[in-house]
C-alpha cells in the first residue's frame, strides 16, 4: 500500500534585521537538534536573534538517528517557493510565531508570507496555514483589513490545538466543545472550513466523533506507526503528518 502525499509541511520563523524573507526551521534554538548526542556547539543560538546573513553563513551540524554528522544549511522561504513554483505541489505553512506579539513585527511577518506567495505565483488553494488559535485569529484579522498592493488570499487554516498553551490541553481533555467553538471562530467567508490538527495521544473518540459530526477534517501528528494509521483511519481521521512518509509505502 502506498499512501498519497498531499502536502509538504514547512515551519516558518522570523529573523532579525530588515531584510525581507522568512526562514524554514522547526525549533527556535539551533542547538536543540544536537541535544540527544551531547553536541551543544550551537546551544543558545536562536533564529529570531540572527540576521539573514548570519543564518546563511552559519555552519552548524544536524544529526541523524545514529548521531552521524552532516553539514547542512538553513533554507529560506523564498528559496523553498522557488523550488516548487513550477509544480502543483500543495504546502502547509506552520507559523512558529508564538514569540511575536501584536504590532509591526507580526504584521511584517504576515506581509512577507503574502509577498513571497504572490512573488512565486503560489495560489491560495495550494496552501494550508497551521498555527495556534491566537496566530490564526491575528492572521484572519490582518487579511480582513489588509488593502495593500498584494492580492489578499483566502487560506484554509489548520488549528494546532496542542501548542504550548495549557488551556488548550485542558479543553481537549475535559471540554472538547470549546475546541470546536474556536474552530468555528476561525471560519471566514470564501475559505474552506478549518481543519483540526491533533497529536496522536489526544485523538480521543470524543474529539474525532465531534469532528465527524461537524464535518471537520482531522489531521494527526506525532506518530510514524502504520498501526496507528490503520486504527485511526477507521475512526474518521483524514490524514497524517509524518517525518518519514516512506513508512506508509509498506
Amino acid at each position: 500500500m502506498i499512501a498519497k502525499i498531499d502536502f509538504i509541511e514547512v515551519d516558518l520563523r522570523v529573523f532579525s534585521g530588515n531584510e525581507q524573507d522568512l526562514v524554514l526551521y522547526h525549533d527556535s534554538n539551533l542547538g536543540k537538534l544536537e541535544d540527544t548526542c551531547g553536541l551543544l556547539e550551537s546551544e543558545g543560538l536562536r533564529i529570531e536573534e540572527l540576521t539573514k546573513n548570519e543564518i546563511r553563513d552559519l555552519s552548524y551540524r544536524t544529526l541523524g538517528a545514529d548521531c552521524s554528522k552532516m553539514d547542512s544549511s538553513v533554507v529560506f522561504f523564498s528559496e523553498f517557493l522557488e523550488l516548487i513554483s513550477d509544480s502543483s505541489q500543495h504546502i502547509i505553512l506552520d507559523l512558529k510565531f508564538a514569540s511575536l506579539k501584536e504590532g509591526p513585527e507580526l504584521t511584517d511577518a504576515f506581509k512577507e508570507i503574502l509577498f513571497q506567495l504572490n512573488q512565486h505565483e503560489i495560489s491560495a488553494d495550494r496552501v494550508l496555514v497551521f498555527g495556534d488559535f491566537k496566530v490564526l485569529t491575528d492572521l484572519n484579522m490582518f487579511l480582513a483589513t489588509f488593502t495593500d498592493l498584494f492580492m489578499v488570499k483566502k487560506f484554509q487554516l489548520g488549528f494546532t490545538v496542542l501548542g504550548k498553551r495549557f488551556e488548550n490541553r485542558f479543553d481537549v481533555l475535559t471540554r472538547p466543545s470549546r475546541v470546536f467553538e474556536k474552530l468555528s471562530q476561525l471560519e471566514t467567508p470564501g475559505a474552506k472550513k478549518p481543519v483540526l490538527v491533533l497529536p496522536v495521544s489526544f485523538a480521543s473518540n470524543a474529539m474525532l466523533s465531534r469532528a465527524g459530526k461537524r464535518t471537520v477534517d482531522a489531521l494527526i501528528n506525532d506518530t510514524e506507526e502504520l498501526r496507528d494509521w490503520r486504527r485511526l483511519e477507521k475512526r474518521g481521521v483524514d490524514g497524517f503528518i509524518l517525518d518519514d512518509p516512506k513508512v506508509y509505502s509498506k
